[in-house]
C-alpha cells in the first residue's frame, strides 16, 4: 500500500507540474488602487478593490497570480473624475500590460466602470438642544439657558451630502431623569457615518444647564373689575379664577396671596361670546401658569342687554 501511494503521489506530482508549464486561457482578479489627479474629491461609492481580467499566460504565473504570490495593487489614474462618471476599461489595460510583463492581456471585466466622485467642501453648523429634549425627573425642571460649547461646528465632506444636510444638528442627551445641574460632553449624532462623506472637525461639545426641584400649587385669585361701566349695567359671572402654576421649592414661602394679581378689563370683552380673558399678574419666581376658567361669562343689565339688541338689528 506504501509504494502503490507513493506512485500515486510521484504522478501527480508530475501530471501537477507538467501541467503548469502548459499555456492557459483564464480570468484572475486582480488587486487595484483607484486614484484621482484632481485634489480635494472624494468617492461617493467605494470604488472597487480588484478588476476580472482575461489572460493568457504560462500555469506558473496564473498559479502565483492567483495564490496572491509577488502580487502588488495596480494603481490606476482618473482623469476628469468630477465630470466623468463611465470610465471605459479599455484605458486601463495599459496599466497592467506594464506590471503584468509576463501575462498577455486580453480585455477587462466588465467594458465600463461607473465610478462617482465629488469635491470636498465644508459647511458650518448649529448646534440645538431644545428644553423639551431634555429628560428630568419628576418634579424637576430645567432653569436656565442651555448653553453649548461651542455652539458651531464645521463639517466637511461632499458637496452633494452637504447640500443636504441640515443647517441645524439637535443633539440627544442618553441621561435620563436629571435631577442635578448638568455639565457634560456629548458626542454629535449624525448620518452617514462615512467619515470621508461627512466628518465634524470635533465630535463631541459641552453642554451645560441647570436644574431645580418645582412644587405645583393651586390657588384662589379674586378678580378685579378694570374699565367696567359705573352704573353697574355689566358685570361677571365668576368673582375669581384658580390659578394654577409651579414655583422652586425653596422659593415656596415667599410667594404671598397679595402678590399675584388678576383683572378683567371691559375693553377687551369679545363680542362674539361676551368673554373677556383674565389678565394675570404674577411675581418673580412663578413659572407656567394656567388658570380656571380660561375665560369670564359677562353679565349684563337687563334692559341694557335689551338695548344693545335693538341696536344691534337697527345696524
Amino acid at each position: 500500500m506504501k509504494a502503490i501511494a507513493l506512485c500515486v503521489l510521484t504522478a501527480t506530482a508530475i501530471w501537477f507540474f507538467n501541467a503548469l508549464n502548459k499555456t492557459y486561457l483564464t480570468r484572475i482578479a486582480y488587486p487595484v488602487v483607484f486614484r484621482t489627479s484632481q485634489q480635494q474629491v472624494v468617492a461617493l461609492t467605494p470604488p472597487p478593490t480588484t478588476l476580472s481580467i482575461e489572460v493568457t499566460g504560462q500555469g506558473w504565473s496564473l498559479f502565483r497570480k492567483n495564490f496572491g504570490i509577488g502580487v502588488e495593487p495596480i494603481s490606476i489614474d482618473l482623469i476628469n473624475a468630477l465630470r466623468v462618471k463611465k470610465f471605459d476599461t479599455k484605458k486601463f489595460i495599459p496599466y497592467f500590460i506594464n506590471h503584468l510583463k509576463e501575462l498577455k492581456i486580453h480585455h477587462i471585466i466588465p467594458d465600463t466602470l461607473v465610478l462617482e466622485y465629488d469635491k470636498i467642501t465644508t459647511k458650518k453648523v448649529q448646534i440645538s438642544l431644545p428644553r423639551a429634549q431634555i429628560s428630568t425627573k419628576e418634579g424637576y425642571q430645567v432653569t436656565s439657558k442651555v448653553e453649548i460649547t461651542p455652539s458651531q461646528v464645521i463639517f466637511r465632506g461632499a458637496n452633494s451630502i452637504l447640500n443636504q444636510f441640515s443647517d441645524t444638528l439637535f443633539l440627544q442627551l442618553e441621561d435620563q431623569e436629571i435631577e442635578e445641574n448638568y455639565e457634560k460632553n456629548v458626542p454629535l449624532t449624525y448620518l452617514p457615518q462615512n467619515q470621508l462623506l461627512l466628518k465634524p472637525e470635533i465630535e463631541q461639545v459641552k453642554v451645560s444647564f441647570q436644574v431645580a426641584y418645582f412644587v405645583q400649587r393651586n390657588q384662589i385669585i379674586p378678580v378685579q373689575l378694570v374699565n367696567f361701566p359705573a352704573d353697574s349695567s355689566a358685570t361677571i359671572s365668576e368673582k375669581s379664577i384658580v390659578l394654577h402654576y409651579w414655583l422652586r421649592k425653596e422659593n415656596e414661602n415667599q410667594i404671598f396671596a397679595d402678590t399675584i394679581k388678576a383683572m378683567i378689563d371691559f375693553k377687551k370683552k369679545d363680542l362674539t361670546d361676551s368673554t373677556i380673558i383674565p389678565m394675570v399678574y404674577l411675581p418673580k419666581g412663578i413659572k407656567s401658569s394656567s388658570f380656571t376658567p380660561s375665560k369670564i361669562k359677562l353679565k349684563y343689565a337687563k334692559n341694557l342687554k335689551n338695548r344693545d339688541n335693538r341696536r344691534n338689528r337697527g345696524g
